[in-house]
C-alpha cells in the first residue's frame, strides 16, 4: 500500500540476521518473547557475548538502512530500536552493581552500539487497548500463538518503551486498519512536500 505512493522499503531491525543466525542467537524457547526484567547478574558470559553481538548486528543494519537508501522516502520498520535496557529491541542485558568488572565493560560497549544508532525523524506509534490485542491475536494465521498473558506483558512493556526517534505520532488503531493506514499515508504526504 505505501509503496502506491512513496519510494518505500521494509527493514526488520528487531532480527537484523538471515534465520540460521537468528537461530544460533535465540536463548528464548518458541513463542517466547525478550524478558523485560533480565537480571544481568544471572546471565551467562555466553548470554553476554550474544547480547553484544545483537547490538553490533543492530547497528551495522541501521548504516544499511541509513547510508545505502538515500533515494528511498519512508523508511517500514515494525519496531525499531531503543536505547533503554529492557526495553523493546533495546539492550538486553541490565546492570546490576554486583556485576564484575569483565561484564561492566560487555554492558557498556552493547549499550555503546545502540547508541550509535541513528534516530528516526517521524515514529507513528499505534495505540490499541489490550482487548483488541487479544481478540486479534486470535484471529492472527500463525504457527505458534502467544498465550494471552504474553500479549499482556508485550503490550505493557510496549507501552513503556521509548524507541529512538525525534517526534512521535499517536495514532489510535482500535477500529478501522485501513483508516489508520491511510492516516500515516496522508501525513507522510504533507510532510514530504512541506521538506521539499
Amino acid at each position: 500500500i505505501f509503496s502506491k505512493y512513496f519510494k518505500t522499503k521494509k527493514f526488520n531491525i528487531g532480527k537484523p540476521f538471515p534465520q540460521i543466525i537468528s537461530n544460533v542467537l535465540s536463548t528464548k524457547k518458541k513463542g517466547e518473547r525478550e524478558n523485560s526484567n533480565l537480571k544481568y547478574k544471572h546471565v551467562s558470559y555466553y548470554k553476554v557475548i550474544k547480547n553484544v553481538y545483537l547490538g553490533m548486528l543492530r547497528y551495522i543494519y541501521s548504516i544499511y538502512i541509513f547510508k545505502f537508501n538515500n533515494t528511498t522516502n519512508v523508511f517500514l520498520l515494525d519496531r525499531y530500536v531503543s536505547k533503554y535496557p529492557g526495553q523493546i529491541n533495546g539492550p538486553r542485558s541490565i546492570q546490576n552493581e554486583n556485576i564484575n568488572f569483565i561484564k561492566k565493560i560487555m554492558f557498556k560497549i552493547e549499550n555503546f552500539f545502540y547508541n550509535l544508532i541513528k534516530t528516526v525523524n517521524i515514529e507513528f506509534r499505534l495505540l490499541t487497548n489490550i482487548e483488541t490485542c487479544i481478540l486479534r491475536n486470535k484471529d492472527r494465521i500463525k504457527l505458534i500463538k502467544e498465550s494471552d498473558d504474553e500479549i499482556i506483558n508485550r503490550h505493557k512493556l510496549f507501552s513503556k518503551t521509548r524507541f529512538k526517534s525525534k517526534r512521535v505520532i499517536e495514532l489510535n488503531n482500535d477500529f478501522n486498519k485501513t483508516e489508520t493506514i491511510n492516516n500515516i499515508i496522508k501525513f507522510t504526504l504533507e510532510d514530504i512536500n512541506e521538506n521539499n
